[in-house]
């Protein structure tokens, strides 16, 4: 609940431009990165963060909309996203999917298993042939995908490593 009420006063008072609401905004900046570096700390410390693994699949999409913030409140999203992936990347990779504005390939297990130069290759080819329409505007949340394929490449990586 204290979760979501501070996001919630984040978004409302994002757009607000005067003097007054300035520290109120400060305020929840700092109220933010606090509550996002707690959840990195609590889910990266394993013990902790293998019980509490259950409750990935709430925070993390919670956390998402936060990750087309420039700055040091998108970083932060990023680092607490990037702790939940290394717990349950699974119950994440799909919406991180979605808005990377990836294409699921043909044959996942192919794609995993070429050099990162050819799967690039690859997906731009799969991207101009494709007759589907790209999940996502490249213009509206370009930051946000940006962030969503950095944090996709962290799950191939970690897929990677463990096999």
């Amino acid at each position: 609940p204290q979760l979501a009420k501070s996001f919630k006063r984040y978004l409302q008072n994002k757009n607000v431009h005067s003097i007054k609401k300035a520290k109120t905004i400060e305020h929840n900046n700092v109220e933010l990165m606090a509550i996002f570096e707690c959840i990195r700390c609590v889910f990266t410390a394993a013990e902790c963060g293998t019980a509490m693994r259950h409750l990935v699949p709430i925070i993390g999409p919670i956390i998402f909309p936060f990750l087309d913030e420039e700055g040091l409140i998108g970083d932060s999203a990023q680092a607490a996203v990037q702790a939940l992936i290394v717990i349950n990347c699974d119950s994440l990779w799909r919406g991180l999917l979605t808005i990377s504005g990836r294409n699921v390939p043909q044959n996942p297990l192919s794609f995993v298993l070429m050099p990162v130069e050819d799967r690039e290759l690859d997906s731009l080819k799969e991207l101009s042939t494709s007759n589907q329409k790209p999940v996502l505007s490249t213009t509206n949340c370009e930051t946000m995908a940006r962030r969503a394929n950095i944090l996709m490449d962290f799950i191939e990586n970690i897929s990677c490593n463990c096999n």
